[in-house]
């Protein structure tokens, strides 16, 4: 079943208000958790519209185009540098993708896309959010639009033409959240902070968030496919060897690589077949 997916523009482990506010200057922090509380939602437009501030149907990329501000307890404010959005749904176990539209006025120049001018408050963002992560079961990888790995080129595409279609600005920043536990319900909120880079980096006097999107993609599920198989094959030669080979006295793996898929039940077979082998 399809349960609710709750973005929230704010930051860290708690996502509560007072975590949020009072970061050191010159930072930028994400996150992904389940404690609704501390960020007021944002104002603006749904594409296309539904229960929450953006709806997904299917396969299909939802919006929340115009922001205009933030919902507050004590009313509404103009600064959408802190601010959270709903996302209806995100299938269990599914790698989310969100991007994010960003105007900014600093030593680039005035009010302009983050991304435009050559600015480079769009890399130091960038790392700052890459440094801030805080993932808990999803692992957070934060890139300037349009830079994401190539598994990410379909999502990308379609963020971009729904942007386009629905007359928002061009998303500068995108974040993938890979689940570490697929089976696992994904986490349901999502926390930015980037009123700390506001008079700390790169002359940025303003910021404000303009347009978000989100879009899921199939699951990779490859760690802990190679995790198995490297388990199994090392199991195997502790229980069947005995003895030393070639006259090898240390062994050590120093690097692992992965790479996603479409078929995640094809990676099943081949971990049990590498398993079953690795037993024998």
């Amino acid at each position: 079943m399809r349960q609710a997916r709750v973005f929230i523009i704010s930051v860290v482990t708690a996502l509560s208000s007072v975590a949020v506010r009072g970061q050191n200057a010159h930072s930028a922090n994400v996150a992904v958790g389940d404690d609704p509380s501390g960020a007021p939602n944002y104002i603006g437009i749904s594409h296309p519209s539904g229960s929450l501030q953006i709806n997904l149907a299917g396969s299909a990329a939802g919006f929340l185009n115009a922001i205009s501000g933030t919902d507050h307890v004590s009313g509404t404010s103009p600064d959408t540098s802190y601010g959270g959005f709903g996302v209806n749904a995100f299938p269990v176990g599914s790698t989310e993708v969100v991007a994010v539209a960003i105007t900014v006025a600093d030593t680039a120049g005035p009010s302009h896309s983050l991304s435009s001018l050559n600015d480079p408050a769009l890399a130091d963002i960038v790392s700052d959010l890459n440094a801030g992560a805080t993932g808990g079961t999803v692992a957070l990888n934060v890139y300037a639009f349009g830079s994401a790995p190539s598994q990410f080129n379909g999502a990308e595409a379609a963020l971009s033409a729904g942007e386009a279609a629905n007359g928002g600005k061009i998303f500068d920043i995108v974040v993938t959240g890979v689940p570490l536990f697929p089976g696992q319900a994904d986490p349901p909120q999502w926390a930015f902070d980037f009123s700390n880079e506001v008079g700390n980096l790169d002359g940025i006097t303003s910021l404000s968030v303009t347009d978000v999107g989100a879009i899921t993609t199939p699951e990779p599920g490859t760690v802990s496919v190679i995790a198995l198989a490297l388990g199994g094959i090392a199991l195997s030669r502790r229980r069947n060897t005995g003895r030393r080979l070639d006259g090898i006295t240390s062994l050590s793996v120093t690097d692992i690589g992965a790479i996603a898929t479409p078929e995640p039940s094809t990676i099943g077979v081949v971990t049990a077949a590498l398993v079953g082998l690795a037993l024998r």
